[in-house]
């Protein structure tokens, strides 16, 4: 048996697989009809530990907690291990390290060199440093010295028309309907300069400096082409970005449509049918030629058939959230082997708050390969660079040299 996504165990058999190590009255964890069905068991997973609550870390002014970081880290292996003691019928402590026990699985292919997983490499593109209009984004957030409001601009997230505050919203789950903010209808979603102007969000998001880098990563690696008109699609290739909030997810798809035509991009936001949106982005000749991804879609989906480009519109908090989403188009391709030539890139305001999150990425990737929590060969530098890509990042530089 492959239990894949393993990593995923409810709370329900963790809780059982623990009373069974612990000798507490109860059955051990995986039977059928009270007979044991299970010859060999195979423990698959791109995420095996995945300590990060990043719903938890908001942005704020906190220093980074290594010790925090460590206690998640041993909490998540201690409960893997007694998962897989409760699967294994086994309740004597398993020796080793932790991937060599759960990890360790080799197909006579892969053993045999036929299909190698291949990282990533940097999207094609001239990484330029920080513009005019990036610059005064960075400038006048650290006039307000206000974190969440300094990244609401960096990012380009929106808010309602009838919201007096300045805090910038995204659209919450719990109360969004379709294409809803807060109840309230997505077209009506706008941004407020300086208290006065109304606009609508498409036209802010078109004018943000994070889509010019967007647009010029797309042209480099030819989803569109210039022409005397502007920017057009070449529905040659396809390109995957991933954003972090349904907010910028739904304005960017929506600023897209209208600079490059109205089959241009989709997102699972608010979706009557996601697998549709994925199975059309999926061929190459059918539209949408531009998927604008949450992290909804970073898990257990195949988007490798037509698209070999990814582009991270906002970075998580967490690498393996990176390497979950760069698994959507690393993936085997029937007897081809692993998706090759995979491009990623990230198109962030060099300077602003969002450079934490690179800083952040990086010392995470160091730490899990230190702390060989990392189940790859790959240098950190090296990893980090394929799973961020290329951009402008001055943090992501500066490691690398």
């Amino acid at each position: 048996m492959v239990l894949d996504e393993w990593h995923r165990s409810t709370h329900k058999i963790i809780e059982q697989c623990e009373r069974w190590v612990a000798k507490e009255p109860s059955r051990r964890p995986w039977y059928v009809g009270g007979h044991q069905i299970i010859k060999d068991l195979f423990f698959v997973s791109a995420t095996p530990v995945n300590p990060v609550l990043e719903e938890e870390e908001a942005i704020d002014s906190e220093p980074y907690d290594e010790e925090l970081f460590r206690e998640r880290i041993a909490i998540a292996i201690k409960r893997a291990l007694t998962i897989i003691q409760g699967f294994m019928g086994r309740r004597e402590e398993i020796d080793g390290q932790f991937f060599e026990i759960a990890a360790r699985i080799k197909l006579r292919k892969l053993a045999a060199g036929r299909f190698h997983w291949k990282l990533p490499r940097g999207a094609n593109q001239t990484v330029a440093g920080p513009t005019n209009d990036e610059l005064r984004l960075v400038h006048s957030g650290i006039n307000d010295d206000q974190w969440s409001l300094e990244y609401a601009r960096a990012v380009g997230l929106v808010r309602t028309i009838w919201d007096p505050h300045k805090q910038m919203h995204r659209l919450s789950r719990a109360q969004a309907g379709r294409r809803k903010s807060f109840g309230m209808p997505y077209k009506i979603i706008h941004v407020v300069s300086n208290g006065k102007r109304r606009r609508p969000a498409w036209c802010y998001l078109s004018e943000h400096p994070r889509l010019a880098r967007l647009l010029k990563v797309l042209e480099c690696e030819g989803v569109v082409a210039p022409t005397k008109e502007g920017l057009v699609l070449t529905r040659k290739s396809k390109g995957l970005v991933f954003c972090a909030h349904r907010g910028v997810a739904l304005g960017l798809v929506e600023t897209l449509n209208k600079r490059l035509g109205d089959d241009t991009a989709k997102t699972n936001v608010d979706a009557e049918d996601v697998d549709s949106v994925t199975d059309d982005f999926n061929r190459r000749a059918t539209p949408p030629y531009i998927l604008v991804a949450t992290d909804v879609l970073s898990e257990g989906v195949d988007l490798q058939w037509a698209c070999k480009l990814l582009v991270h519109y906002e970075l998580p908090w967490s690498p393996l959230r990176l390497f979950q989403r760069v698994g959507r188009l690393t993936r085997r391709k029937g007897r081809l082997g692993f998706n090759s030539n995979v491009r990623v890139a990230h198109v962030i305001v060099p300077g602003s708050v969002e450079e934490e999150r690179v800083n952040r990425l990086l010392r995470r990737i160091h730490f899990l390969a230190d702390e060989k929590l990392w189940p790859t060969s790959a240098p950190p530098a090296k990893l980090a660079r394929s799973l961020i890509g290329s951009g402008p990042s001055l943090h992501l530089v500066e490691a690398l040299r």
